[in-house]
C-alpha cells in the first residue's frame, strides 16, 4: 500500500538549550493526518548515541485504564500522592533529581 505522507523534521534552535536531542522526525499520513512514524535522534558531546523509532502498527481502542498510572502498575502496587502522604512524598523528591 502506498502512503502519501508529510515529513516534519524538528531541530532545536539553540543546541545548548536543547540538551541531547538532535532532531525529531514525524511522518504523517496526509489524507488521514495520522502519525505513522516518529524518529528521535539523540546526541551527546557532538556524537550520535541513539536513534529511537516508533512506528504505528495498528489502530484501535484502548481501555480507560491504559490512560491512568494505576493501569500500568503491577498487582498490589500503590500510588503515593503528595496530597495524601506529604511526609513520604517529601522524602522521595530527592530521589528523582
Amino acid at each position: 500500500m502506498l502512503f502519501r505522507s508529510h515529513l516534519i523534521v524538528a531541530r532545536p534552535n539553540k543546541p545548548m538549550v536543547a540538551g541531547k536531542v538532535k532532531s525529531i522526525t514525524l511522518e504523517i499520513d496526509s489524507p488521514t493526518r495520522v502519525v505513522r512514524r516518529v524518529v528521535v535522534e539523540r546526541w551527546n558531546q557532538g556524537q550520535p548515541v541513539a536513534t529511537v523509532s516508533f512506528q504505528l502498527l495498528e489502530t484501535g481502542s484502548q481501555p480507560d485504564s491504559a490512560y491512568t498510572l494505576e493501569g500500568h502498575l503491577g498487582q498490589g502496587s500503590k500510588v503515593i500522592r503528595g496530597d495524601e502522604f506529604p511526609a513520604i512524598a517529601l522524602r522521595m523528591f530527592p530521589l528523582f533529581r
